[in-house]
């Protein structure tokens, strides 16, 4: 029963706290959008807006609505999307929930691979990292930690096409496959290698460090004095007394980081040309698409959300003194 309660205590807790922000989110998003300095009838018309005449311009101004302030297109957005309506969108000429439903399902794979492999090679370098505490693997692998940590995503990207694509020619620059070819699962992951690798290296620093730093804690813990003297052999104390309080802070910083693999998707999906939610946030931006940008704020939201709950939840489970607290 007490279980049950500290469950629910950090759901109700996380769901509420959630929805207040995510209300308060959308609102600054439209206050925003109605204040960029960007026109939608220009973004509406594309190509033809230098052909068309003021009758035309006129006609999609109001059927935009540019002239209404922007808490009505708030109110009448907020109001419908809970029924399942999240609105048309300009600059796709669909319904948001259409152009999402096409584009989410590549944003999760870039976001999914990315943070996989960043895991995986931050557990790696991390473990190798602390075989010799302050040695020179360490300081190295911290100094590039600490470098790459002041990276931002796009600069990475960049970095990599024009070595590996572009000089080497060993994989695409961007796009989902190849002009003329089928949609493939071998075409995909070619094109996916890159964007990944250069969303994963933004993350890898902040996780190296934490987790290097669990790790050096769990190494000078009684517990591993105590096996190392009873003759426990290293690979042992690594993987039983060391490595498993190392989870629950690692799961911690996993969720910390969500916003910035959110931030991160964005920029690498218009970089690479990825076809995801991302590079349609940054073209709903452009033609102040009030619908889809409230939209996919709020699916971001929710990730991240839905991430520091899980944290939440893990943290609870693994930590006596969590459970303690919330009784």
């Amino acid at each position: 029963m007490a279980g049950s309660r500290g469950v629910g205590a950090i759901i109700g807790r996380r769901v509420l706290g959630g929805a207040i922000t995510l209300l308060a989110v959308t609102a600054l998003v439209f206050l925003l959008a109605s204040a960029a300095p960007f026109d939608p009838v220009s973004a509406y018309l594309g190509a033809a807006d230098e052909w068309a005449d003021a009758a035309t311009r006129d006609r999609i101004h109001t059927l935009l609505g540019v002239d209404r302030p922007w808490w009505q297109h708030w109110w009448a957005w907020l109001s419908a999307a809970p029924g399942g309506d999240l609105g048309w969108s300009a600059v796709y000429r669909q319904p948001v929930s259409d152009v999402l439903a096409a584009r989410l399902p590549w944003t999760v794979l870039l976001g999914a691979s990315s943070l996989v492999l960043a895991v995986v090679v931050a557990s790696g370098l991390a473990v190798v990292a602390v075989r010799r505490p302050y040695g020179i693997v360490d300081r190295a692998l911290t100094t590039l930690a600490t470098v790459l940590a002041g990276t931002p995503a796009f600069l990475v990207a960049l970095e990599l096409i024009a070595v590996v694509a572009v000089g080497w020619r060993a994989l695409p620059a961007g796009g989902l496959v190849e002009p003329g070819e089928a949609l493939t699962a071998g075409q995909v992951l070619r094109h996916l290698l890159l964007p990944s690798i250069a969303l994963a290296v933004s993350l890898l620093p902040w996780l190296v460090l934490h987790l290097r730093e669990s790790l050096v804690a769990g190494y000078a813990s009684a517990a591993v004095s105590g096996a190392r003297a009873r003759g426990v052999s290293e690979r042992a104390v690594l993987t039983v007394h060391v490595l498993p309080t190392a989870v629950m802070p690692m799961v911690t910083v996993v969720a910390a980081r969500l916003p910035e693999l959110i931030t991160g998707a964005v920029l690498v999906e218009a970089v690479f040309g990825w076809p995801g939610a991302g590079q349609a946030l940054v073209a709903a931006a452009t033609a102040v698409d009030y619908p889809m940008l409230a939209t996919i704020t709020v699916v971001a939201g929710l990730v991240v959300i839905a991430g520091n709950l899980a944290a939440d939840l893990t943290q609870w489970r693994l930590d006596p003194r969590t459970r303690r607290a919330i009784r």
